[in-house]
């Protein structure tokens, strides 16, 4: 199936009585990771597609774009950034105009040297980069896949999963080009992870931030804004 801004991917159709066994090994011919509302074989050669890097650029644009609206001073705030995997080394730039403390918590500080370079030569930022997840615990603000114990008493969390006390965001809204191409019974976020990690997909509507949640509360990125601001304050006040 041709992608639009990025490379094809297979579809496969088969009966309805097909073994299954055999349909997830004729699957695997074609790529190794499928998308499927089926329950795949414990021996198959095919295993289902697991999003590695979407969600946290995903979440990563919107905690930027949230914190736009803000309106707080950027020489007075602390972001961090927790990216085991190193996934966001280069995104730097878009985080840095907005708060002059960065901090960046990851199993290998050197992918972050461009990064670290960059905040120094072209914004006067201080970007920290560090192993220990301790690094967060005083920011304003933290984005991760899941929120750990060190980050507990951070005002603002935008998680990648749902969690207590923690922000998420609502579901991708896929734009119609490739809405149409998304397979029956396949859930759209999980679509359009693989558009972006497995088609190479970077339309900036596959990142958008559709919405805020937290708990049973939707938010839209403006009421979001508001919200971390008066959290942020409140925190503030409390340690001064």
């Amino acid at each position: 199936m041709p992608v639009p801004g990025g490379s094809f991917f297979y579809v496969l159709r088969v009966p309805r009585f097909t073994d299954p066994a055999q349909a997830f090994s004729l699957a695997a011919r074609c790529a190794p990771e499928v998308l499927t509302a089926l329950p795949i074989p414990p021996n198959a050669a095919a295993r289902p597609f697991v999003p590695r890097t979407f969600p946290i650029c995903r979440a990563f644009a919107a905690l930027c774009a949230v914190l736009q609206l803000t309106r707080l001073p950027p020489q007075a705030l602390s972001v961090g950034v927790l990216d085991p995997d190193g996934v966001l080394r280069g995104r730097m730039q878009a985080l840095l105009p907005l708060a002059a403390d960065v901090r960046v918590v990851t199993n290998d500080p050197r992918r972050f040297e461009a990064d670290v370079l960059s905040a120094r030569r072209q914004f006067g930022a201080l970007l920290t980069v560090g192993e220990d997840a301790a690094l967060l615990g005083r920011c304003d603000a933290v984005v991760c896949p899941a929120p750990e114990a060190a980050i507990r008493n951070v005002p603002v969390v935008l998680s990648c999963v749902p969690a207590d006390g923690a922000f998420s965001l609502a579901s991708v809204q896929l734009p119609q080009a490739y809405a149409r191409l998304c397979p029956d019974g396949t859930q759209g976020d999980l679509f359009a992870a693989a558009l972006f990690e497995k088609c190479g997909v970077r339309a900036p509507e596959l990142l958008a931030c559709t919405g805020i949640l937290r708990g049973g509360e939707r938010l839209d990125v403006r009421r979001a804004a508001l919200c971390w601001r008066a959290r942020t304050e409140r925190q503030r006040k409390k340690l001064s």
